[in-house]
């Protein structure tokens, strides 16, 4: 008698089933893959912020390409474009990378930043140049 060489019921539907279960999740595997990419620049916001709180409590001394001031506590600290960074010396604080290129600029007694990436331009108001009068006496 000759054997017989083939697959059985059970065989095939188990081999259906594995097959049909890879073929219905690919789609959810492939959506999962392609990761987007998010070009938001929140961290250009981000370290806005912080160089305005930064700012909020100083007294400004110059600024044009980079910013000198004094904190609260009197010591003299400075915001350079450093390497394609925005960073708050004395130290090496980064504030904002991946940039090309920083303006501050003075409008109506505020100070604006514009930041360059790629080609957008982002411009922040990081502080007013509103000045105590030194002659002013309280009582």
């Amino acid at each position: 008698m000759k054997t017989q060489r083939g697959f059985t019921l059970v065989e095939m539907l188990l081999s259906l089933s594995i097959c049909l279960m890879i073929v219905l999740n690919v789609p959810s595997i492939i959506r999962v893959l392609k990761i987007p990419v998010v070009s938001y620049n929140q961290d250009i916001a981000v370290g806005a912020k912080q160089l305005a709180d930064y700012l909020l409590v100083s007294k400004i001394k110059t600024y044009s390409e980079d910013i000198g001031y004094y904190d609260e506590k009197g010591e003299e600290n400075t915001i350079i474009f450093d390497k394609r960074r925005l960073v708050k010396t004395p130290g090496y604080e980064i504030l904002i990378t991946d940039i090309d290129d920083v303006i501050f600029f003075e409008k109506d007694a505020y100070m604006y930043m514009t930041i360059t990436r790629g080609q957008q331009k982002y411009t922040y108001m990081i502080c007013d140049l509103y000045r105590k009068q030194e002659d002013y006496v309280e009582e």
